[in-house]
């Protein structure tokens, strides 16, 4: 009789556990590129309000399947997840790299998770409720905190890091409530990091690299959050340290404070950065304020392109004599980066992976990114979001 009590007493505590897991509100962490998105990530990590897994996950290729039980979905994840038990085997090498493997004060250490407490705690949450993406997703975020022993009675907040927009949309459209927090960085920056670290990877995975859509996705910055009518903040990375943009955050994320948003930690152990060649365990804005050399025409061009980081953001505009020249014209003006790409096509051909179609590709998504940049400069609308976007900033100097 005890025994069947005791039962009783466990399914009731994991069904108190569902509803105040579903009850959370939801916030999305994105970005455009390399804007100090994961950085933000490890200031939120541990602090007692907030349940999030650290990294960037794939929840996105399974969690609109048909499942018939909690054992297949679990099967799904780790095969989307192959290092998601043991973070330390997921290296520069692999896919959705987030610097796990060199956590701690060596930078030697990863986070293990109990495989099989996480089953455990996942298959009692989804117990007798519908197999779905909400109920998958919750379950997943809910079975990884308790696996490394957190409080839920002083959680507010889950917080999830879709990375990009679209799979913010993705799960905006699955957490309808849900709402963002976008980084941005001054744009040049932006660029010519995403650059370096795309190719660096590529070649340390000996793939071919590419810098098709960069500009346009910089560009692009907000407007597809809007059009999908989801609420967001923005904070630039380099204000990331100031006491007034903090504040704002978890006023929005309608937290307190605490003095672990001051540290950058996955786990509760010190994260050093997702970049393989440059490791920091803290702010620097010095990484911020790296000077290049612009030719001609990327001035002309970046003096467009990224029009409203320098309107709406007040990042520095560059210095270019092109304004009496037609729009058109400067949009279709190359980058050394295209110069590159174009004098290393005999380098990419002899790779594994290149052949004549992918050449004709990519050069057709270079051509269609700047026929993309065209229609979006002469689109009405981008232009009346800006003033809704500039009320969204977070920044003392707005």
């Amino acid at each position: 009789m005890s025994k069947s009590k005791s039962c009783e007493d466990v399914v009731n505590s994991y069904d108190v556990d569902y509803k105040r897991v579903s009850d959370l509100d939801i916030y999305l962490i994105t970005h455009d590129l390399p804007s100090g998105s994961m950085l933000l990530h490890s200031f939120l990590d541990s602090h007692p309000e907030i349940i999030t897994i650290p990294g960037t996950p794939d929840i996105y290729s399974f969690v609109n399947d048909n499942y018939v039980d909690a054992s297949s979905v679990l099967d799904k994840f780790e095969e989307c997840n192959p290092y998601f038990f043991n973070s330390s085997e997921q290296t520069v090498e692999k896919f959705w790299y987030s610097g796990l493997d060199t956590l701690g004060v060596n930078k030697d250490e990863g986070i293990l998770t109990n495989k099989k407490l996480f089953e455990r705690y996942f298959t009692s949450f989804l117990k007798e409720k519908n197999i779905d993406s909400s109920n998958i997703i919750l379950g997943l975020f809910y079975s990884y905190a308790m696996v490394h022993g957190c409080d839920l009675k002083s959680k507010k907040i889950i917080v999830m890091h879709p990375h990009y927009h679209d799979k913010a949309i993705f799960l905006n459209n699955i957490f309808p409530k849900s709402k963002c927090i976008v980084t941005v960085r001054d744009p040049i920056q932006t660029y010519y990091s995403a650059l370096k670290r795309s190719s660096l990877k590529a070649g340390i995975r000996n793939l071919a690299f590419n810098h098709a859509n960069y500009l346009y996705r910089i560009s692009l910055n907000v407007v597809p959050l809007i059009e999908n009518n989801i609420e967001f903040r923005i904070v630039k990375v380099e204000e990331f340290s100031d006491d007034y943009v903090i504040l704002g955050l978890c006023s929005f994320l309608n937290i307190d404070y605490d003095s672990s948003l001051r540290k950058s930690t996955f786990n509760g152990k010190k994260w050093w950065g997702a970049n393989p060649t440059y490791k920091l365990n803290k702010f620097s804005l010095d990484r911020h304020k790296i000077k290049y050399e612009l030719s001609f025409a990327e001035s002309c061009l970046f003096s467009i392109v990224f029009r409203k980081h320098y309107n709406i953001f007040g990042y520095v505009k560059p210095n270019c004599s092109c304004k009496y020249l037609p729009v058109f014209f400067l949009l279709f003006l190359p980058t050394r980066e295209d110069f590159n790409w174009f004098k290393n096509i005999f380098t990419t051909l002899s790779r594994e992976d290149g052949n004549l179609k992918y050449l004709m590709h990519i050069t057709a998504s270079l051509i269609f990114e700047r026929l993309r940049l065209i229609a979006m400069l002469y689109n009405e609308k981008s232009h009346r979001y800006d003033r809704f976007i500039k009320k969204s900033l977070i920044s003392i100097n707005k």
